[in-house]
């Protein structure tokens, strides 16, 4: 039996992305870390892990980091001010030989590959042309559409040192998950 092929993650000082790594270190599965600057500090993260410079929106760095990597999966994030979605970063990937991508994605998507979103909201539109965009690469994938993270409540820390803490919506259940958790699955 052959080795399992490594799998190339990226932003791995992400929530989401560090616990993927975490996880997949915890299981002994070869990893990659692929990153703007691989000295950045990775807490909880093995130093024997190999880290590579690559960004996802430099396509030559995507190459380089595939092939030294050999890494056929690949964990990625939705990059905002990507002109075409994300198109050529995909296209790139599987060139390079990546063959099956997991997506952090957004609740926000609806439908197989956004078709039920509502595009006038922008981070809707955004995650579901991103998700579109990977569709039509060919690359089998899977969109994880995480909803509330319970990190998110950071921004209310004041209020809540406070004892007051403003909502817009004081009635409306939300179903909070941990970005740890996210990255596990």
């Amino acid at each position: 039996m052959s080795p399992p092929s490594p799998v190339l993650i990226f932003s791995p000082s992400g929530a989401v992305a560090s616990s993927a790594a975490l996880e997949l270190q915890r299981l002994n599965h070869p990893i990659y870390l692929a990153m703007r600057d691989p000295s950045k500090p990775l807490p909880g993260l093995s130093t024997s892990i190999p880290r590579l410079q690559a960004d996802l929106s430099e396509l030559p760095s995507l190459t380089r980091a595939v092939q030294e990597s050999g890494a056929t999966t690949a964990f990625l994030y939705t990059i905002w001010s990507s002109s075409d979605h994300m198109a050529s970063t995909f296209s790139t990937l599987q060139s390079a030989g990546i063959t099956f991508i997991v997506l952090l994605s957004s609740f926000t998507v609806r439908g197989d590959q956004g078709q039920d979103t509502d595009m006038s909201q922008h981070i809707n539109a955004v995650h579901a042309r991103t998700e579109a965009a990977l569709a039509a690469s060919g690359v089998p994938y899977v969109a994880a559409r995480p909803a509330y993270f319970n990190s998110n409540v950071l921004a209310n820390k004041a209020e809540i040192k406070a004892g007051k803490v403003g909502l817009v919506y004081p009635d409306v259940p939300f179903d909070f998950i941990a970005p740890s958790d996210v990255g596990v699955v």
